[in-house]
């Protein structure tokens, strides 16, 4: 019973917190910050405390994918108070995490490669995600960088769902034959086509000619 009672307590302040945590973080302003003068009056919904939260969740960490913890919390305090079994979550909730963290790299990538450097802006990667992005591309390259974000998606995805890749790849390159073949045949069928009205056009010159030369007889 008295277990019971800690998970539920347990439950509910994870569920309490993961909330305050998400408001703070859609409460996010860039204009603030944490050293935001206390003669200033503050927008965020959580306080001073909301804009700490979401200035080292957003900005200094991984940017807007950070909002995948306060809806996991959220799942895990459910989980708690409703005394159900944790272990279902903990591998899903290890391949979020990791989504989360390709995601801020690949958001980081992106901001790189789109923007001149004096006009970069790491808010929707985070600075985390935006320096992570950086190094690999210092070390591996652009090319590089970007078949390592693929491969480490393919990697969770493949990982958590049971589907097997290699025969998507077997049904995609047999959709790819069958487009061929198609194209081959309708190729073929309007050479056919061709063929038969420029072997018309020449028999109806070919005649047109004859009835010519017999006119001029006559």
């Amino acid at each position: 019973m008295k277990e019971e009672r800690r998970l539920e307590i347990l439950g509910i302040f994870i569920i309490a917190l993961s909330f305050f945590i998400l408001v703070s973080l859609v409460g996010y302003n860039p204009q603030e910050e944490p050293t935001v003068s206390p003669s200033v009056q503050v927008e965020n919904p959580m306080g001073r405390l909301g804009i700490a939260i979401s200035h080292v969740g957003i900005k200094l960490g991984f940017g807007y994918p950070i909002f995948i913890l306060p809806f996991l919390g959220l799942v895990w305090g459910w989980f708690l108070f409703s005394k159900r079994e944790l272990r279902f979550l903990f591998r899903p909730s290890a391949y979020l995490c990791g989504v989360l963290c390709l995601l801020s790299i690949s958001i980081g990538l992106v901001v790189i490669l789109g923007f001149p450097e004096d006009k970069l802006n790491y808010l929707p990667s985070g600075l985390a995600g935006g320096l992570i992005a950086e190094f690999f591309i210092d070390i591996l390259g652009t090319i590089g960088t970007i078949l390592l974000m693929f491969a480490g998606f393919l990697m969770l995805f493949r990982g958590y769902f049971n589907w097997n890749l290699y025969t998507l790849f077997e049904v995609v390159n047999a959709k790819w034959q069958t487009w061929k073949a198609e194209q081959s045949l309708i190729t073929k069928h309007k050479e056919k086509e061709d063929l038969k009205r420029r072997h018309t056009r020449e028999l109806i010159s070919k005649i047109d000619a004859k009835k010519k030369q017999d006119e001029d007889k006559l």
